[in-house]
């Protein structure tokens, strides 16, 4: 059964469910269940009025075939004569099988693993067995054999997943996301310190001394803002109409979309699914056991692992046993290949490499297990302000230290989904209640990942910031590093400044929720005019933020953190601040102090001390009564 098995781990979609099933169902297979599985099937079809197969359990055997396109399970070897089952998955055409077995009178099942699989009166006509029930069936079942019941376990777990996806009950991303009311009919929320609003007041807050609004005053802004979006808009329309792309902005344009149309409409590529596959690290010390999928776009997959074998990698004082693997896409591994020069020179403010190897010919990186900020998390939820300037505060020094130390590397593709956080585990896993008490007490350190586009800074500087290019994902890049489009040849400024900008921008986004230039309906287009309008944009100096999205967001810090947005987002690079000047701003504007000194001596990847410093001038969550917790219940 170790080659059928082996054949199975590499199958998917329907096929993959009719192969489980027919093994599964077969009392003679070496998965040591015997008839167990069998037993509680033909009990489900004793509530069905279905008697099958009269007698000898032993005697049934299991062939699986293909019909009319539709997967079926043939069983046959009983009294009653065979019993087919038609797998409802992914492919169409299951209702029209089963009422032609009908008229056949040959016994059929239907096997609805997706909801809808199966037709409604198809459902009234025949028996239908669900996803469901076979995940309630592998729950009461034990194989006999170690790498029988390590499959099965994969295999329930895929399972689960794909019946929660399907059937609507594992919330979507945007389902959560709790829409405001008008500003007359607010609702008043428990702040995040778990404080409850005073009786009497409309906004929830507690004024301050000398205050009539009981709000930080505002600063006010260059002109109001009706007139100040009409001329921009005026100014991006007038550019979008005048721009004449020379032919190096033509070749620049194409480029730049067919990166987005990879990233958004990328092939689906059969043989890159690595889920439930069993890889060998090169010195075969080691076996990776692909759990899941959790991440693909243009570049290749994302995969988490369990490790077997040799857990032990440096930089860890404990057995590592989970981790994720990213493999290029379709043998593409230029990349990955310069991701893993970067990464085999380790930082404690990057992703720690374990290991790197080849499957079906293309570069796969074992990167250490990390967790999302709050913002990814739980999705649709904005980051709280305490905990959105600990991690851009650490971030600022940690930019410091990959700029201008050891590492000297500009990063250049700085967004929230390459932010991440390192926590101190064991086994890999850290609960939903665990995680909120250490975003509460500090105990994680920020870190950047995907260094996929990393330049050397000494390379940088020897050409003035000056590449022929577009690097990394423009929404998130300074006016200055957006190239022309007219010019004879292609040129942008880069420099340590493109990163700040970048991280700044990000800082707006997880404490908003709200995506840069989102106001301005830029992702109401698609394609070319998107990129023609979003450089328009960065050429004209628009601003990326909306403060007024902000001043909903913050309950108290508005001015602060839009005097810090205004210092790292401003369109000339020579007054926008850098890495050290910000972390000035922040100390001063949100009273940072350090909580511990910096450590001296080796690093240990999974012995996180925490924050070095953070911020004191605002309340951090209460780690059990916070809109993090509110948001998964």
């Amino acid at each position: 059964m170790s080659r059928n098995l082996l054949t199975v781990l590499n199958l998917g979609g329907d096929a993959l469910h009719a192969s489980v099933l027919a093994w599964l169902l077969e009392p003679g297979g070496e998965h040591g269940l015997g008839a167990a599985l069998l037993e509680r099937f033909v009990a489900f079809l004793d509530r069905k009025q279905l008697r099958w197969p009269g007698s000898g359990l032993s005697a049934i055997r299991a062939r699986v075939g293909v019909r009319d396109g539709v997967h079926e399970v043939e069983l046959s070897g009983g009294p009653a004569g065979p019993l087919v089952l038609v797998v409802g998955g992914h492919t169409p055409g299951v209702d029209q099988r089963l009422d032609a077995l009908a008229a056949a009178e040959q016994l059929a099942v239907g096997v609805q693993l997706l909801p809808a699989a199966i037709g409604p009166q198809a459902c009234k006509t025949h028996a239908v067995w669900t996803g469901q029930d076979l995940l309630a069936l592998l729950d009461e079942v034990q194989p006999g054999a170690d790498p029988y019941r390590h499959f099965l376990v994969h295999y329930g777990e895929r399972l689960r997943e794909l019946v929660r996806v399907q059937s609507g009950r594992r919330p979507r991303p945007d389902s959560r996301r709790v829409v405001r009311p008008s500003d007359s009919r607010r609702v008043v929320r428990p702040s995040d310190s778990g404080r409850v609003p005073r009786p009497g007041s409309d906004s929830g807050r507690v004024p301050r001394p000398g205050s009539d609004s009981g709000r930080v005053p505002r600063p006010a802004l260059d002109e109001p803002r009706p007139k100040r979006t009409a001329r921009d808009t005026e100014r991006v329309r007038r550019y979008v109409e005048r721009a004449s792309p020379s032919e190096a902005g033509k070749a620049l344009l194409e480029q730049q979309l067919a990166a987005m149309q990879a990233e958004e409409d990328y092939p689906d590529e059969p043989d890159m699914n690595l889920e439930a596959e069993m890889l060998p690290s090169d010195d075969m010390s080691r076996v990776y056991m692909v759990q899941k999928m959790i991440g693909r776009g243009g570049q290749g997959y994302v995969f988490e692992v369990d490790i077997q074998g040799s857990q032990e990698f440096a930089g860890f004082t404990r057995p590592v046993e989970k981790a994720v693997l990213k493999i290029a896409r379709g043998g593409a591994n230029a990349a990955l290949e310069r991701e893993k020069q970067i990464y085999g020179k380790p930082d404690r403010g990057i992703v720690k490499m374990l290991d790197s190897g080849t499957a079906n010919d293309s570069l796969y990186l074992v990167l250490e297990k990390l967790h999302p900020h709050p913002g990814q998390r739980f999705k649709g939820t904005r980051v709280d302000l305490a905990t959105g300037i600990d991690v851009y505060a650490h971030l600022l020094e940690v930019l410091q230290g990959i700029h201008y130390g050891e590492r000297s590397l500009y990063l250049f593709d700085i967004k929230p989904d390459n932010i991440m956080l390192r926590m101190s585990h064991a086994q890999g896993e850290v609960g939903e209640e665990e995680y909120l008490r250490r975003i509460a007490t500090g105990a994680y350190e920020p870190v950047f990942m995907d260094m996929g586009v990393a330049r050397d800074r000494a390379e940088v500087d020897a050409l003035k910031g000056k590449l022929n290019s577009l690097i990394g994902t423009p929404v998130y890049l300074p006016p200055e590093s957006i190239p022309s489009l007219d010019g004879e040849q292609v040129e942008a400024t880069y420099s340590d400044k493109t990163d700040t900008y970048a991280l700044t921008l990000s800082l707006y986004e997880m404490l908003t929720g709200r995506r840069a230039y989102e106001h301005r309906g830029l992702y109401k287009l698609k394609g070319q005019d998107l990129l023609l309008e979003l450089i328009a944009l960065k050429h004209e100096g628009v601003d990326p933020v909306d403060p007024r999205q902000l001043e909903r967001a913050l309950d108290d810090g508005y001015a602060e953190v839009l005097e810090l947005l205004r210092a790292g987002l401003e369109p000339d690079p020579r007054k926008r601040s850098g890495a050290p000047e910000l972390l000035n701003l922040c100390k001063k504007r949100f009273d940072l102090i350090e909580r511990r000194t910096t450590e001296v001596g080796d690093y240990h990847f999974d012995a996180v001390k925490g924050l070095r410093m953070w911020q004191t001038r605002f309340p951090r969550i209460d780690p059990t009564r916070n809109r993090y917790a509110i948001s998964s219940k």
